[in-house]
């Protein structure tokens, strides 16, 4: 609904945000009741990011001219989200030995900042009819 009213890439790039910031809040010790909270927290901000992120693929797809291929972008999306789905608590379960969960979450938070960042350089339409770098060629 949101990002129908809004500026989808805007919805996503503060959903990163806030997820950076929010993640950051799990590694205060706080009492059972108040991590669910902020775990709840983190679940709507996940949902910030995520739900415009279909639609905005199919933008991007008619951008770039690729006639229509939205199912091939739309499979090769859900391919990378169900092999991270898979791969990140194995690879987060693994990295628990080496590093400690409060630091880890201070990396992803700053990981997660540097890709809002990116997006807001290559996603973020400049001007009516480009999106950055990947505007369709003329």
């Amino acid at each position: 609904m949101l990002s129908g009213r809004y500026n989808p890439y805007a919805l996503m790039l503060i959903g990163l945000v806030l997820l950076s910031i929010s993640l950051q809040l799990l590694v205060i010790p706080y009492p059972l009741w108040q991590t669910v909270l902020v775990m709840i927290l983190v679940g709507a901000v996940i949902g910030f990011t995520l739900s415009p992120t279909l639609s905005t693929l199919g933008g991007i797809v008619d951008r770039v001219g690729r006639n229509g291929d939205y199912g091939s972008a739309y499979a090769l999306f859900n391919m990378f989200h169900a092999i991270g789905m898979i791969a990140g608590p194995i690879a987060g379960g693994v990295l628990t030995d080496f590093i400690s969960i409060p630091a880890a979450l201070i990396a992803v938070g700053a990981g997660i900042l540097l890709c809002a960042a990116l997006m807001s350089v290559t996603l973020i339409p400049k001007k009516k009819g480009t999106m950055g770098r990947f505007r369709k060629e003329s």
